[in-house]
């Protein structure tokens, strides 16, 4: 870019220049015009009056080209300056986007962290309860602890068809419900707190999940939108090197007819 801005003063500077060339020539053409008809005389013949019109004529057409190039150099200018304001402002905006792209990553990674974190801590408590229930499964533990409860069943009837006169069976009964009141008690929480903990883990899991889905959409939509911008770019940059080609080119060009006025105007002064 900064290539392009030398590139661009220096050709502006050329063309001010040549503009004042030609306004100079301009002048000296119009002096000499006006010398050559107060020094005409009656003997000039008709041979160099018609040499002097066909270089007056051509001297006229090159002062209009040149003209007309300033004109075309003026607007490709212009057309040049809004390329790079174009390029300036698509730059700015791939900065943002980064910047944006790396705050989202950071806030992932973050989420990602966290949910890692709560999804370790309910596996250990998973692990907890599954080690105190032993390793059988739901439904074996359900099983023993409706075999456990069968037999204090059994046995309390038992103490029930026993003399309730007898003070020490009625406390042992007594003490045989209680038992296993407190263990179908610890039961039904010890099951409670472990389909509590299950469906607090699916829903993290879950959760985790739709992050890690947006979390990679995100990204495809940043890499197709930052893959469109740098293309956009590249285009504004090539279209602004033709353009600075072109520009020389056109200078090249103003140069060369400065030159032949420059030469038109000789010969104007050597047919006087």
């Amino acid at each position: 870019m900064r290539k392009h801005h030398q590139e661009m003063e220096s050709l502006i500077f050329r063309n001010e220049q040549l503009t004042k060339r030609i306004s100079v020539l301009q002048q000296e053409l119009q002096v000499n015009s006006h010398s050559k008809k107060g020094k005409q005389k009656l003997r000039e013949t008709n041979s160099n009056n018609h040499d002097y019109g066909i270089l007056d004529e051509e001297f006229q057409k090159k002062i209009l080209e040149n003209a007309q190039l300033l004109s075309s150099i003026s607007d490709k200018d212009l057309e040049i300056a809004s390329y790079k304001d174009r390029i300036e402002w698509l730059e700015v905006k791939i900065l943002h986007l980064e910047s944006d792209l790396g705050n989202r990553d950071e806030t992932s990674r973050s989420k990602n962290s966290q949910l890692e974190k709560d999804n370790e801590i309910l596996e250990k408590k998973i692990k907890e309860l599954t080690l105190s229930q032993t390793s059988q499964s739901t439904d074996d533990v359900d099983s023993l602890w409706k075999s456990e409860a069968e037999k204090w069943r059994m046995e309390c009837e038992m103490l029930r068809s026993l003399p309730t006169c007898n003070e020490e069976l009625t406390e042992l009964r007594e003490y045989y419900n209680c038992q296993l009141q407190d263990m179908l008690e610890a039961k039904t929480v010890a099951l409670a707190e472990t389909k509590s903990v299950l469906a607090e883990n699916q829903a993290l899991k879950s959760r985790l999940e739709n992050l890690i889905v947006e979390n990679r959409e995100s990204k495809e939509k940043f890499e197709k939108t930052y893959e469109d911008l740098i293309t956009t770019n590249e285009n504004y940059k090539g279209q602004l090197d033709a353009m600075t080609e072109h520009l020389a080119t056109q200078n090249e060009k103003i140069t060369r007819q400065c030159d032949e006025i420059q030469h038109l105007q000789h010969k104007l002064s050597l047919k006087k």
